[in-house]
């Protein structure tokens, strides 16, 4: 059985006029504090698909930023976090378990409570903390743009450098539909599961329809820095990591396009990186798409479809759809 369709919103973009780990950070708290979407409708706090969001200050730097869902049973939380200062100890999640500065993390708590600090083993008092992941790092080049996307129960943020094709970004919160009832093995107490799919800092964006390796986004690399995805095991604290299983042939645009010129939208499917390797779950409203450039918009009259995300800044090539729920 299918958990609610989600409605992916996206958020105005942010244009940054500093290169430093606090001014994406700002630009990432700019974008999920807007009054509008990007279509110029209006955006209302805490209500369909906008999350609340809040800010740490150390001194006058904006180092962490973290949203509550506007809907959910388990009290999750969102935080995305970094700061130029040195030998801080937040909770890293394995394999990225050395802190680098300077440097993007995101991370997901279920069931928590009170925000207390990003550097610290439990930054929401209680609950489970999923532990941090790399996103992005200065050293990968000069961002230009922030690009984020919400919905109900999950959100998602890109960070487009001014180099041609570099795109670093995650996505957290409850990503996976596991279709299934069983609340006891496949899924938490909600029928949901709530992760992190993050694209690392060891190379940009990689999206690879033709292919379910290691190295691309929605699968899992097991070097520190690298792309990875994982959900929580349900009903605990501890990570499963996890890898798409859903591949195309070499033909992406026209295995996408039906023969009338209709597109055609495919489910993500994802499968357990250590055996058994059983399916996990269904990624909620992102969708395999035919080739296209990040940014564009899918329309059907007056009817916006979806976001593309892609990993090509100028050029036509593998990309995702993040849909609004509109058929």
């Amino acid at each position: 059985m299918s958990l609610p369709v989600l409605n992916w919103k996206a958020l105005p973009l942010v244009t940054l006029t500093g290169s430093t780990i606090d001014a994406v950070i700002k630009g990432i708290y700019d974008a999920f504090t807007s009054s509008v979407y990007i279509d110029g409708s209006p955006r209302v706090t805490g209500s369909a698909s906008a999350w609340t969001f809040a800010q740490e200050l150390s001194g006058s730097t904006i180092e962490a930023v973290w949203g509550i869902a506007p809907t959910g049973s388990l009290n999750q939380r969102v935080i995305l976090a970094g700061s130029s200062r040195l030998s801080l100890t937040p909770q890293l999640a394995s394999p990225d378990i050395t802190y680098a500065a300077n440097t993007l993390y995101t991370s997901v708590a279920k069931n928590a409570s009170t925000f207390t600090t990003w550097n610290g083993v439990v930054p929401f008092s209680s609950g489970s903390f999923f532990g941090y992941w790399k996103t992005w790092v200065t050293s990968t080049g000069t961002p230009q743009i922030v690009r984020c996307l919400e919905s109900q129960e999950a959100i998602a943020v890109f960070i487009q450098n001014t180099t041609a094709n570099t795109v670093y970004g995650s996505i957290a919160g409850a990503i996976l539909d596991p279709e299934s009832t069983d609340v006891a093995i496949d899924s938490e107490t909600d029928n949901r599961l709530y992760g992190i799919v993050t694209t690392g800092i060891n190379s940009a964006m990689n999206i690879g329809h033709a292919s379910a390796g290691t190295t691309l986004m929605f699968s899992h690399g097991t070097s520190t820095g690298a792309n990875h995805m994982g959900v929580f095991t349900p009903a605990t604290g501890s990570i499963k990591t996890i890898t798409k299983n859903t591949t195309l042939g070499l033909i992406d645009i026209e295995e996408l396009t039906s023969r009338s010129g209709r597109l055609i939208k495919m489910p993500i499917t994802a499968k357990y990186v250590v055996a058994p390797l059983n399916f996990t779950g269904r990624l909620r409203e992102i969708w395999m798409f035919r080739d296209a450039i990040i940014g564009n918009t899918v329309t059907n009259g007056a009817t916006v479809n979806g976001y593309i995300i892609g990993n090509n800044t100028s050029t036509a090539a593998d990309c995702v759809l993040f849909s609004t729920g509109s058929t």
